[in-house]
Formats: C-alpha cells, sequence, structure tokens
C-alpha cells in the first residue's frame, strides 16, 4: 500500500523528469491520471504545477538551470493543464460571484476554473475594460476582482487598474505565481491581498468576500489536505511559530502562516525529509553549504584591489559585457563603462556599493553565494539586475577568482540575455 505522501513524492518525480525531458505525452499522461485519481483540478495544480514551479525555481537558484529554460519547462507544463481545465465540466453551483481579468490568458484558465470549481460564478474581463465594466456591475458581481499576473513584472497601468477598481468598492485579489508576486513586484500594486499559488489563492478569495482576514485551523487543515491535530502536532513538535489566538483563544492563521505550512509538507513530500529537517529547511534555518565551488587553481593577478589600474580599466571599458570586482565582503571595487551604463550612472557611483544593491531583492541570497562562504567561481550564473528607473535586466555572469595585491577578488563578466530569448520562453 502507497502512502499518500510516498504517491504524490512519485508523481512530483516522474513530472520533473517529464518535463526536463520535455516529453509533452507523458506530461499529460500525468495530469490525466492524477487528477483521476483525486478528481481534484486543485490537487492537480497544487500537487502538480505549483510543486513543479517551486522546484524549478529551486533548480534556478543553485543555477542547474537557465531562466529561458526553466520558463520553458513552466509554461510547457501550464498550457497542459490550461487546456486540460478548460475541457473539465463544471460540476459545483455556484454560490459566490467574483470578476476576473488576467495579463495571461493560460494561467487566468487555470485560476477560472480552481474558482468555478470551488463554488464560484466567474465573469471574465480584459484588464483594459474591467475598471468601466466594473463601474456598472450590480454590487455582488463586483464584490471581488481576481487580477491573475503573469511570469513578468506588473506594468505601471495595473496600479492604476487596482486604484481604479478599489474606488468602486472592489476588493483586489492579485495572483502572481511562484516567486513572481515579489519578483514581479504584484505585491506592490496596493492590491487588498496577494497569493502565489492555487491553493492560498481560493483562501484570500473566501475571505474578502466575507470581510475575513485571518482562517480557523480547520480551512488551513483542509486546505493542506492533513487534519486539525497533525498541524497542532507539528508546531508543538517542530517548533513552528504559532498563530495568533482570539479571544476565545482559538488559532488564527495569516496568509504568511499558511505559507509557512505549504512549504513544509512540500519540502517534506517532494525531498522525503522529515518533517523536524523540512520545518528547519522552510524557516531557513539551514545553510546550504558548498565547499567544492571555489577555485583553487592558481588565481590570476589583477592590479592593486583598492584601486585596480588604469590598464585594467582601458580593457575593461572596451568590452560590451559587464564587468565588475568584488571583494570578500561583496562590495564592488571597480566596474566597466557598460556596467555603470546599465544604472545610467557613472563609475564612481558604482564603485563602493554592493552587489547585492544591483539586483532585485527577491534574488540577493542568490547573489551572495558568489563570494559567501568563499569567492567561489561560476558558470552562467543568473541574476536580475535593476536599473534607474526600476526595470529588470537578467544577466548571466560568470566568475573567477583573481589575485590583487592585498586581497583575492571576484572577477565577474555578465551577457545581458535579449528580449528575444525571454520573449521566446513566454511564448513556448
Amino acid at each position: 500500500m502507497v502512502s499518500d505522501r510516498a504517491q504524490q513524492r512519485r508523481e512530483a518525480r516522474d513530472l520533473l523528469t517529464a518535463l526536463k525531458a520535455g516529453s509533452t505525452d507523458r506530461v499529460q499522461s500525468l495530469v490525466s491520471t492524477t487528477y483521476e485519481r483525486s478528481g481534484s483540478l486543485l490537487y492537480v495544480v497544487s500537487h502538480l504545477v505549483d510543486t513543479a514551479r517551486a522546484e524549478v525555481e529551486e533548480m534556478w537558484f543553485r543555477g542547474e538551470l537557465g531562466f529561458v529554460e526553466a520558463r520553458q519547462m513552466m509554461r510547457q507544463l501550464e498550457v497542459i493543464v490550461s487546456d486540460f481545465a478548460h475541457r473539465l465540466p463544471t460540476r459545483q453551483v455556484p454560490t459566490r460571484h467574483c470578476t476576473l481579468t488576467s495579463t495571461d490568458a493560460i494561467s487566468g484558465e487555470i485560476y477560472k476554473r480552481l474558482l468555478e470549481e470551488d463554488g464560484w460564478k466567474v465573469k471574465d474581463l480584459e484588464p483594459s475594460e474591467t475598471a468601466g465594466r466594473a463601474s456598472v456591475m450590480p454590487g455582488i458581481g463586483r464584490r471581488l476582482v481576481v487580477l491573475v499576473g503573469d511570469a513578468g513584472v506588473a506594468g505601471p497601468d495595473m496600479r492604476s487598474t487596482v486604484s481604479s477598481l478599489q474606488a468602486l468598492g472592489c476588493r483586489v485579489l492579485v495572483v502572481a505565481a511562484g516567486h513572481w508576486a515579489q519578483a514581479g513586484h504584484w505585491q506592490q500594486l496596493g492590491a487588498d491581498a496577494c497569493a502565489s499559488d492555487g491553493r492560498t489563492m481560493l483562501l484570500l478569495a473566501r475571505k474578502l468576500h466575507s470581510a475575513e482576514s485571518t482562517f480557523s485551523i480547520s480551512e488551513v487543515a483542509r486546505t493542506l489536505r492533513v487534519t486539525p491535530h497533525t498541524i497542532r502536532a507539528w508546531e508543538r513538535r517542530y517548533n513552528l511559530p504559532g498563530p495568533v489566538r482570539d479571544k476565545g483563544a482559538q488559532r488564527r492563521y495569516s496568509v504568511e502562516d499558511v505559507q509557512l505550512l505549504i512549504r513544509v509538507s512540500h519540502v517534506a513530500t517532494v525531498h522525503g525529509n522529515s518533517l523536524r529537517l523540512a520545518s528547519l529547511k522552510a524557516q531557513g534555518l539551514l545553510v546550504d553549504y558548498e565547499p567544492n565551488v571555489r577555485n583553487w587553481d592558481t588565481v590570476p593577478t589583477i592590479g592593486s584591489s583598492a584601486t585596480p589600474g588604469q590598464e585594467w580599466r582601458r580593457v575593461a571599458d572596451a568590452v560590451p559585457e559587464l564587468l565588475m570586482l568584488v571583494d570578500r565582503e561583496g562590495t564592488i571595487v571597480d566596474c566597466n563603462i557598460a556596467t555603470a551604463r546599465m544604472r545610467d550612472t557613472v563609475r564612481e557611483n558604482v564603485r563602493g556599493t554592493r552587489l547585492t544593491d544591483l539586483v532585485i531583492d527577491y534574488d540577493r541570497a542568490k547573489a551572495v553565494r558568489l563570494y559567501r562562504p568563499v569567492l567561489s567561481r561560476r558558470d552562467a550564473w543568473e541574476l536580475r539586475l535593476r536599473s534607474t528607473n526600476d526595470d529588470q535586466e537578467l544577466v548571466a555572469f560568470d566568475s573567477r577568482v583573481v589575485a590583487g595585491d592585498r586581497s583575492e577578488l571576484l572577477g565577474l563578466i555578465g551577457r545581458v540575455i535579449p528580449v528575444a530569448e525571454l520573449a521566446g520562453a513566454a511564448r513556448a
């Protein structure tokens, strides 16, 4: 007899193998089989799509996948699930109403079908017409608006749309899958709530519709497909942060509390870790130490680590790629003109800043892995750099340890990945 957790682990492993191999037929078979076994589109999305996304994002963070490859893998899965969901009959009798608008038709179809499975009657509108149409809707139809974002940066028009809807009395729930909720600035649109996965979206949708902001332990247990007793045991045995309690001493869970429990369940199920280890990983309390990434070969010598010589600059400035010298603390000792131009500034304003200040917030931990715990040799280490107008540029860095007069430095050479490659990944 195979346990549910072992079954989920095998499904996730088989799915990732099929995605890496580009086997569309195998992915379609896994989606169909998982739905037949569970009878739930939410189960397919949470245990296949969201699980695969978390694993693919983790592989990108570790440098095992490039951004374009990771996006193509997820797009293949999203298209298959969207097509499958579109063919499913609507079984639930609607008990609530909401409006859905999406900047990505494929993701929008998936989340629309999830809402319908949960008992919602969904009105589907284009982003450009949502505010105008909502102004003439009856109150019940515009009470909740679900805005589904894409795997990209939220445009300035999105903030205006959210503000216009809220001025009409709508409660706006933004859904942006995985890390894009933060990296794509979807969390900063001023919406009433933001979800990064299907389970959290449904919980928040119900709460915004009822104007409640926290969740009972029974609601959380149903979302995780465990018992309330199991959640209490996790909190008691594995030192998880406890939720707040209401006046009757009943547990009330915030979105952050729910997402932590989802991460614990994911690590335990997909990676096969014990719950004690999973709880530590989910809270970021384990350090991922890589002792073999240091380049221990003889390193080339460059000028003074404090003030690299003019000869280095003449060579560096002739190179179109981004070049930087970084010390052991992550401080940029020097850079070439191409790097400064990306920041729309001069070289002197980049020197002395931290490398982590050049990347988007979500990528800071990945940037730190270049120089901690030791200066490290990496190839095609992708980071998203921010420019002065808050745009993002995806850059693939090669890093090498170089010897200065005073101490070793890390030399970085970065290639900006063209927009055409990223657009092709989004369409794949």
